[in-house]
């Protein structure tokens, strides 16, 4: 099996107010941010995914920018989905940015722990990270994974046929994470 990944960091530090996650009645990831106001402190609710973006946003991005290459786009597969959510949740969780966890995770464990075997099922994977807290930042870490020649050059192999997607909001930083897993077969 090959095995691509490249690291992208960006990460601007925004602490504006005290902000903490919980899970709503449907097990969806929530943050609060307390802000302060000349009368009184008022309480917000949104979405983490809000904040950071949906998946299936950034997979119709990775499409578009194939199909702007004369690459054929790249199905979405939920057992990637996630592999790629399980990796960017520890990530965000565990404060830490890199194609291996803490505890020596790496690409095709995490893959593994989904259900997927790509040692025997497929003969190509790769990985791309980013993170970032600018405004609209699934937007801007899609700019960001296409100017860097390794990450585009993930997002645009034609070997690869299957993306996930997984995003995770940071509420201490106030940061967005994003994994893109990739699968082709041999």
């Amino acid at each position: 099996m090959k095995y691509f990944g490249r690291l992208l960091g960006v990460a601007l530090i925004s602490l504006s107010g005290l902000t903490f996650s919980c899970r709503s009645e449907d097990h969806s990831p929530v943050s609060y941010t307390i802000t302060q106001t000349p009368d009184s402190s008022v309480l917000s609710a949104s979405s983490p995914y809000e904040r950071c973006g949906k998946s299936y946003e950034m997979a119709e991005m990775v499409n578009q920018h194939r199909e702007a290459n004369g690459i054929k786009p790249l199905g979405v597969n939920p057992l990637l989905n996630e592999s790629a959510q399980v990796k960017a949740d520890d990530m965000a969780t565990n404060n830490y940015f890199s194609h291996n966890s803490p505890d020596g995770k790496g690409l095709i464990d995490y893959m593994k722990g989904a259900g997927i075997d790509p040692d025997n099922s497929f003969a190509w994977a790769g990985e791309n990270l980013a993170k970032n807290n600018y405004p609209n930042p699934i937007e801007i870490a899609m700019i960001g994974l296409e100017a860097s020649k390794g990450h585009d050059e993930n997002l645009s192999r034609e070997k690869f046929t299957m993306i996930g997607i997984g995003v995770a909001y940071d509420p201490l930083y106030d940061r967005c994470y994003y994994v893109q897993h990739f699968l082709g077969p041999g």
